[in-house]
């Protein structure tokens, strides 16, 4: 019993002296910092090694395009000279506008020092231009007691366009980390473009029995950009899923200058007199086709890097 006091004496001496250097300790439970959640978030952030210098991604996306043109043409009759007892009325507007399709296309990075890199990608967008028709009353007033004849012009039209393709060559900046933020911006060479719009304008009469056709006569706005300078900037996010690769989702613009179509007349058939003045007038009146090439993508895909 003796020896046990004594050791028990023993570490309460011990603990006296402990106090005494180094001061009371405190067995409250720790304070979480408010910064905790910031600094889990960071540590994720950071778990992925940034890109360093001489490495390569190489990326492919996929995607839809939403293109920037539309044009209306007004085939205004009311300025042909017409014999007396007929008047000419439009019915809404000629119009061309594009749609969005496909977008597809891929990149190689060369990371020059850490973030900044040199991105050369090829892209390829589908644009779907449609017509939006415009129709013609045409009031015929015979003498009396003949009823008036009326003429509806119906105009068909239809657009080829291809595939816009440019090639880019851009600087790019990453964020390092899982989740990382890219942006990039340079000039952009469009691939020969070729572009064609057909309109067909035919006459047919109706009305009091009438069963009368009048042949219709083709107009036609055709031509091509041999190839076209630009520029393009876009921005994105990667995710890293595991190793090299990441998966990516991106927004971009192409801008190309606008290229200008002359309507020109068809000649698959001769024109009787009469056809060939409303044809040439027709084309005098008309507006030129003012093509705008530019367009606006957004795509997901995947890069991997090296």
């Amino acid at each position: 019993m003796d020896v046990i006091r004594l050791s028990e004496q023993a570490v309460e001496l011990v603990q006296i002296v402990h106090e005494k250097e180094r001061g009371p300790v405190d067995y409250r439970p720790m304070k979480r910092s408010p910064g905790g959640p910031c600094l889990a978030l960071s540590l994720l952030c950071s778990a992925a090694p940034a890109a360093s210098a001489g490495d390569l991604e190489l990326a492919a996306h996929a995607g839809s395009a939403l293109p920037s043109y539309g044009q209306s043409f007004r085939l205004d009759p009311g300025l042909i000279p017409l014999p007396p007892g007929v008047s000419i009325e439009q019915e809404g507007v000629f119009r061309l506008d594009a749609r969005g399709g496909l977008a597809v296309g891929g990149g190689l990075t060369w990371y020059l020092a850490g973030p900044v890199g040199l991105e050369a990608r090829l892209d390829s967008a589908g644009v779907d231009v449609r017509t939006q028709e415009a129709g013609f009353t045409v009031e015929l007033r015979p003498p009396a007691p003949l009823p008036p004849v009326v003429v509806s012009v119906e105009p068909t039209g239809s657009v080829d366009l291809d595939r816009l393709t440019p090639v880019s060559l851009n600087f790019k900046v990453c964020t390092p980390g899982r989740l990382r933020f890219a942006l990039s911006a340079g000039a952009s060479w469009l691939l020969p473009v070729s572009f064609t719009v057909t309109q067909t304008i035919g006459l047919g009469l109706g009305g009091a029995g009438a069963g009368i056709t009048i042949p219709a006569f083709t107009l036609r706005a055709s031509g091509g950009i041999d190839g076209a300078i630009g520029v393009n900037a876009g921005a994105g996010l990667q995710i890293a899923v595991g190793g090299k690769v990441s998966l990516s989702a991106e927004g971009r613009f192409f801008y190309f200058p606008e290229r200008t179509l002359t309507w020109t007349r068809l000649d698959d058939r001769s024109l009787s007199a009469s056809e060939l003045a409303l044809a040439q007038e027709l084309l005098s009146r008309l507006g030129p086709v003012e093509f705008s090439p530019s367009f606006f993508q957004a795509t997901a895909g995947i890069a991997v890097r090296f």
